[in-house]
């Protein structure tokens, strides 16, 4: 004997998330996650203003790089130097 069962599309889709597997992390922010939390936990065990030391000022990837490169730079030139130059260029 078989028995016939109906399901909505909807029903389906629910009782398929349980079986998906969970979204992947990426490696940058699960390393990054782990950082602080290796950092709270050093807080926690040391209690003084010396780790609070190890926390790094600058959190911001964009900011960090613009610090970087700031003495690296090539002088930036006016517009009429840019247009001599172009009009020597070409």
């Amino acid at each position: 004997m078989v028995e016939v069962v109906t399901v909505s599309a909807y029903t389906a889709a629910w009782a398929m998330d349980a079986a998906k597997q969970p979204a992947r992390v990426p490696t940058a922010i699960a390393a990054r996650e782990a950082r602080r939390m290796e950092l709270r936990q050093k807080r926690r065990e040391a209690g003084d203003a010396e780790v609070e030391a190890i926390v790094p000022a600058v959190q911001s990837t964009a900011l960090a790089l613009e610090l970087m490169i700031e003495g690296e730079r090539q002088p930036q030139s006016t517009m009429q130097q840019a247009i001599t130059s172009y009009e020597e260029n070409s």
